[in-house]
């Protein structure tokens, strides 16, 4: 408990200093006026200037989209939400979980879901194989994504920014699991068949051919097929960066993304920094979660050789560090000049509910 209240009290001196201080609210955790209360609470705290409000993940929309109060008298709406951070001048941006669709054993029950719809779209491995859940964990990968062509899963997407924007006014789109998962889940029927009318050639069955071979071929066709994940990704920030600005202009578009910039392109064929140079993102939120605090700097000093400052925000997860890590974190953004930071998550003030009266008790001088 200690722990997090020192946290939020450190944090709360570094707000003189860093520009951007943003907290992430994962989807089902604002749901009630005792946690809006809390969210006021932590705004007195630290100052917040950006909340990433989660309004869409595992290929469904979290909140009902209405215009009306919630129906129950302790629940609050989407709305309601909305017009908090207004009127604290507190920037609301709707993070959404773009390709990562589904994490259940169970199919949906919605005969609409991507999953089911989008089915020539869905992530497999060089085999073809729709690998299990179980598998996929073992594997290190969350669960079940769809490729950047999805059509069903685009429009969906598409149709909740222009409801937020047009309807909720919400400051910006952040844009969250907008990456491939990693080898071996490199493949959909779809991209095979994409790839091969440029190509004349199934990466695919390159893969299963030749893996580990010293053959030329395997080598130019793994190089190629890695370029052409890469670019249809970024066609696919592309488009939602033009669709939202199409909209609002004023709308932020930002991206959640692996920290170490050569590792999200080999790795998960995120290329984020070409977003940076192309504008398909106006800000990037490196997600530098790592324990490992030498990785944690290592990530700072890439992500400042890009010279980005004024839009690289740097992610801290502060679910897992003790007084110590977490105000030497906050410390290293700030020296490094970016452009403040992001915490995740408002999930684990919400776990410790007597924060709070230590909170006031510090703030008041008791």
């Amino acid at each position: 408990m200690f722990r997090i209240v020192f946290c939020i009290l450190f944090i709360s001196f570094s707000m003189l200093f860093a520009q951007h201080r943003g907290l992430w609210i994962v989807r089902n955790t604002l749901n009630t006026r005792e946690d809006l209360r809390l969210l006021e609470e932590i705004d007195q705290a630290i100052n917040l200037t950006d909340v990433y409000l989660q309004v869409r993940a595992l290929g469904k929309n979290v909140y009902r989209l209405s215009d009306n109060p919630a129906n129950n008298g302790n629940s609050v709406s989407l709305t309601e939400i909305v017009n908090f951070c207004r009127k604290n001048n507190i920037r609301v941006h709707a993070w959404i979980n773009t390709l990562y669709i589904w994490s259940d054993i169970k199919k949906p029950a919605n005969f609409n879901h991507p999953y089911l719809t989008d089915q020539n779209h869905l992530m497999t491995d060089a085999e073809d194989n729709l690998i299990s859940l179980k598998k996929l964990k073992k594997l290190g990968i969350e669960g079940y994504f769809v490729d950047p062509d999805a059509s069903i899963n685009m429009s969906a997407i598409k149709r909740l920014i222009k409801s937020l924007l047009i309807n909720y006014e919400m400051d910006g789109v952040h844009l969250d699991y907008t990456r491939y998962p990693p080898i071996p889940v490199s493949y959909s029927k779809h991209l095979r068949a994409k790839f091969m009318r440029d190509y004349y050639v199934d990466p695919a069955k390159v893969s299963q051919l030749l893996a580990g071979s010293a053959d030329m071929r395997y080598r130019y066709v793994t190089e190629e097929y890695g370029k052409f994940l890469q670019k249809n990704l970024s066609q696919f920030v592309g488009e939602l960066y033009r669709y939202v600005k199409e909209i609002d202009p004023e709308a932020v578009v930002s991206a959640a993304v692996k920290p170490d910039w050569q590792e999200a392109k080999s790795i998960y064929f995120q290329d984020w920094l070409e977003w940076l140079r192309t504008e398909k993102s106006d800000n990037i939120i490196i997600m530098n979660y790592t324990p490992d605090y030498k990785e944690f700097k290592k990530n700072l000093k890439m992500a400042k050789s890009l010279k980005y400052d004024d839009r690289i925000i740097c992610g801290i997860g502060a679910y897992y560090l003790n007084k110590y890590e977490l105000s030497m974190r906050i410390r290293d953004v700030e020296k490094e000049k970016l452009n403040g930071y992001c915490l995740f998550s408002f999930t684990t003030i919400k776990e410790q509910p007597d924060i709070l009266q230590l909170i006031t008790r510090r703030k008041s001088g008791r």
